[in-house]
């Protein structure tokens, strides 16, 4: 955190950062400063805080409206510190918050660090996702129905996706469609296989697997790697590549684009 400058003078203060005469109050008390407990671990990583001393919190509150990058205040006697940590009014505070504060966020989900309204769409895990009530959950309709391009095969209703795509786009893609990249269990490893030998013209297909684990949890048994894989990072995606005449497991940058296979329930 930046050290702290030296306290200016109140109005001093007020009339620097508004750069205009004193507001009204109506207007100091523009945004809704939600109450919200902080710990001092968070305060201490703020990238940016400024400190000043005023007698009033409105006051503190309207240094803050005049600082877009303040998201946070706390106001103590007469000091008012200005934060740029984002917190959500309604969070669980840390077991060591002890610090009473203000934040401009209520109702709000955090994502890698900003926030984001209640109601607000985003991709979640690669997948269409809906900020509700401070929770990100799934906002995906699953099919049953093997219909369409979908066709019925032993370890489930698949679609083999001609258009290249990276691993995350290809999920996605899938979830539109009321699916999912493919997953097999252990014992249904080898109709995948045969499926794509079938089908696959020995191009290489995203299947339901990143982080060495298929999507259901599952690790990837050691059987079901091809000849020296996994050899990335731990935390590569995989797609199925013909090697010595039979489709396996080898994992892939992410972003790399293939075709993919989805699958829906059945």
């Amino acid at each position: 955190m930046s050290p702290l400058p030296p306290p200016l003078p109140p109005m001093v203060a007020l009339l620097a950062l508004l750069g205009a005469a004193p507001l009204a109050a109506a207007e100091m008390s523009e945004a809704v400063w939600h109450r919200a407990l902080i710990s001092q671990a968070q305060l201490d990583a703020a990238a940016t805080s400024e400190r000043f001393q005023v007698a009033d919190e409105i006051l503190c509150a309207a240094l803050a409206n005049a600082a877009p990058w303040c998201q946070l205040l706390t106001h103590e006697g007469t000091t008012c510190v200005l934060y740029d940590v984002v917190v959500d009014s309604l969070d669980d505070a840390a077991a060591d918050a002890a610090t009473t504060c203000r934040t401009r966020h209520r109702n709000v989900c955090i994502v890698e660090g900003e926030p984001l309204p209640h109601g607000a769409m985003l991709v979640h895990n690669c997948l269409p996702a809906l900020c509700w009530n401070r929770a990100i959950v799934p906002a995906v309709t699953v099919s049953t129905a093997c219909d369409g391009d979908f066709v019925q095969e032993v370890f489930g209703c698949a679609y083999l996706h001609q258009e290249e795509k990276t691993w995350c786009d290809a999920r996605y893609h899938c979830a539109t469609l009321g699916a999912d990249l493919a997953v097999v269990s252990a014992s249904d490893f080898q109709e995948l296989q045969i499926l794509l030998a079938a089908t696959a013209n020995m191009m290489q297909v995203w299947v339901g697997v990143k982080s060495r684990m298929w999507l259901d949890n599952r690790d990837v048994a050691s059987g079901e790697w091809g000849p020296n894989d996994p050899n990335g990072a731990p935390d590569e995606c995989a797609r199925m590549l013909m090697e010595n005449g039979k489709y396996t497991l080898a994992d892939k940058g992410c972003s790399a684009t293939f075709i993919f296979l989805c699958m829906r329930p059945s």
